[in-house]
């Protein structure tokens, strides 16, 4: 029990640090443009969650979804001149 009261007391806050994110590439290619959950264009980032990331090596793979307890992320990665999120 006193661990878990020094382990809170000695945690720190990043509120006021920047945390900077790096594009990444395409997994399925520099030619390919990426689109969200709303289906708007995007660019990957290092702040993604690492199943984004990964290199694509199925050409028959369009989407990737990360589900957590908060909501979902969705990514397109390939066909968004052919597929894309109905306007409501």
């Amino acid at each position: 029990m006193l661990f878990l009261l020094l382990s809170c007391f000695t945690t720190k806050s990043t509120d006021n640090e920047s945390i900077k994110y790096e594009s990444v590439p395409n997994p399925a290619g520099e030619n390919e443009v990426v689109l969200n959950e709303e289906g708007q264009e995007t660019t990957l980032n290092t702040g993604d969650p690492a199943s984004f990331l990964k290199p694509s090596k199925d050409p028959l793979e369009y989407f990737r979804v990360h589900i957590s307890s908060d909501g979902y992320q969705l990514r397109q990665l390939r066909g968004s001149k052919f597929i894309k999120k109905k306007s409501r």
